[in-house]
């Protein structure tokens, strides 16, 4: 987030980390099939091209190919909220280290579940 001349401000800081806690109060896992029949149970699962994301988190190593095709998938398989804690303040301090690229991944969902796309 950021104001109106792209700085952002410590209000913008501040909205972004209660819009946090409140996401993750509220938080569940869910469950997929992914092409090979396999159930899988996650917290989170990331498709990304771009190294970074919501301005602080890191979520792999920068790429100098964003026009290869490919995306990377950051997996968080299903763990206990407080260590989903850490692990996002790992990705906000060190970083995720490399993720996989691919050129597809394919799943089901087993329940509805909720979903977030954004697109720069």
């Amino acid at each position: 987030m950021a104001d109106v001349s792209g700085e952002v401000t410590e209000v913008d800081v501040l909205k972004e980390m209660v819009s946090v806690v409140r996401t993750f109060s509220r938080f569940q896992s869910f469950e997929i099939r992914q092409s090979d029949g396999k159930r899988r149970k996650f917290n989170s699962i990331v498709f990304a091209n771009i190294a970074e994301m919501a301005e602080y988190a890191t979520l792999s190593e920068p790429d100098d190919k964003l026009s290869d095709g490919k995306f990377e998938v950051v997996i968080f398989p299903h763990i206990s909220k407080w260590r989903v804690l850490l692990k996002a303040l790992r990705a906000t301090t060190q970083g995720l280290g490399d993720q996989p690229s691919v050129n597809s991944y394919e799943f089901t969902t087993l329940k509805p579940c909720p979903i977030k796309s954004t697109a720069r």
